[in-house]
């Protein structure tokens, strides 16, 4: 049987899971908001052009009709999560561009 004092150990539980994983981005510490890094107003046009795109959410969805005919969702929100398969992914993201964002972000 359970008892009051039970439920409100599971309650508490909860509520320190719920806080726990519903962190806020603030939280994350080491790491680089996009529109908050250094080089982004250095960098050229169309390479900003491409980190604002992957960090918006009007121009995240695209048709990805080669492999599977389901949408893809492109989003992100920090300079260090950001990797080849996923910047190649968004529109008039080349080898240049990539070329350029690694050099500026040092690895």
């Amino acid at each position: 049987m359970v008892t009051k004092e039970r439920y409100l150990d599971a309650l508490e539980t909860i509520d320190l899971y719920h806080r726990q994983s519903m962190k806020s981005d603030n939280d994350v510490p080491n790491k680089t908001r996009i529109k908050d890094w250094e080089h982004l107003e250095k960098c050229s046009q169309r390479l900003y052009n491409v980190l604002i795109a992957g960090c918006s959410l009007e121009t995240e969805q695209r048709y990805n009709k080669w492999s599977t005919g389901r949408r893809e969702f492109i989003h992100w929100n920090y300079v260090e999560d950001i990797n080849l398969q996923m910047f190649s992914k968004v529109r008039n993201a080349g080898k240049r561009s990539w070329n350029e964002f690694y050099e500026l972000r040092g690895y």
